[in-house]
């Protein structure tokens, strides 16, 4: 035997599925800007901020000999290795100032060179005792021709 109900549940239910539709949820806002403006100045930043990165490294590895020649002199002042110290100065000077001909300079025109290019008090004298010592057989420096030598070579390469 049938229920009597079930035909109007059937009908009650049956006209709201009738009626029924599938709503798709609205489309999410996108933090993406929508101007195409925005999107250039937003490139702009991008670029910009690559090339600021770009450039910085490029000049860390510019630099790369000043950190080598600063650690080498250290080494060499430690070791009181006044030939090497010597030579390191010129090696720096030709690679620091490249457009002058330093390897062909005499050590009297490089003391000079080196003066003139140094805000410190280095003398072309104590660069002259420098080279010349480094010469000898067991070269040796006074304390303050030491100091003004470090004091360049920090000046030049920090």
């Amino acid at each position: 035997m049938a229920n009597t109900n079930e035909g109007q549940i059937v009908e009650f239910g049956s006209h709201l599925v009738k009626r029924a539709e599938w709503i798709s949820p609205p489309q999410a806002i996108s933090w993406f800007p929508q101007t195409l403006a925005w999107q250039l100045m937003g490139l702009v930043i991008i670029a910009t901020l690559l090339g600021y990165v770009a450039y910085r490294y490029h000049q860390y590895l510019k630099r790369t000999y000043l950190r080598e020649a600063w650690a080498l002199f250290q080494q060499y002042d430690n070791e009181h290795h006044i030939a090497a110290i010597a030579r390191l100065m010129k090696q720096l000077a030709h690679q620091h100032w490249p457009e002058s001909d330093v390897g062909t300079m005499t050590n009297q025109e490089f003391a000079q060179f080196v003066c003139q290019g140094s805000s410190i008090a280095l003398n072309s004298t104590q660069v002259t005792q420098l080279m010349d010592s480094s010469y000898q057989a067991s070269p040796n420096l006074p304390e303050s021709d030491r100091q003004a030598i470090r004091q360049w070579f920090k000046e030049v390469t920090c």
